[in-house]
């Protein structure tokens, strides 16, 4: 039927497994495997440009939107990247929508963050 194995206290890392299978009379199966990487160190913000409007712009006009590119040191699950994630410091603007820049496999680096 099933078999199921859990790991616990794994360190960050890659990992592999693998399982075969052996019937009733000893015959074995093929192996099959699985990678993972456990990585339980957060992600941390590289770098942080004003897009749109340009930043030789310097007033914005009130109602006006900015957009913002934050770029994360790692690739980030494209998924976790919501506008609650984002503040606006002195400000009580918020985050109304975050675009991924070129994601791929479901994560990205780079994110643009509109404000407004």
């Amino acid at each position: 039927s099933g078999a199921t194995a859990a790991f616990a206290g794994l360190a960050d890392g890659a990992y592999a497994v693998s399982a075969r299978a052996v019937d009733g009379a000893g015959n074995v199966g093929p192996a099959a495997s699985y990678t993972f990487t456990v990585d339980t160190t957060r992600p941390t913000v590289a770098s942080v440009a004003r897009r749109t409007p340009s930043a030789a712009t310097v007033a914005v006009r009130p109602g006006e939107a900015l957009t913002f590119r934050v770029t994360f040191r790692e690739p980030v699950r494209v998924t976790d990247v919501t506008a609650a994630a984002f503040a606006v410091a002195g400000s009580s603007a918020t985050a109304t929508a975050v675009t991924a820049v070129a994601a791929a496999d479901g994560y990205a680096t780079a994110f643009d963050v509109t404000v407004g």
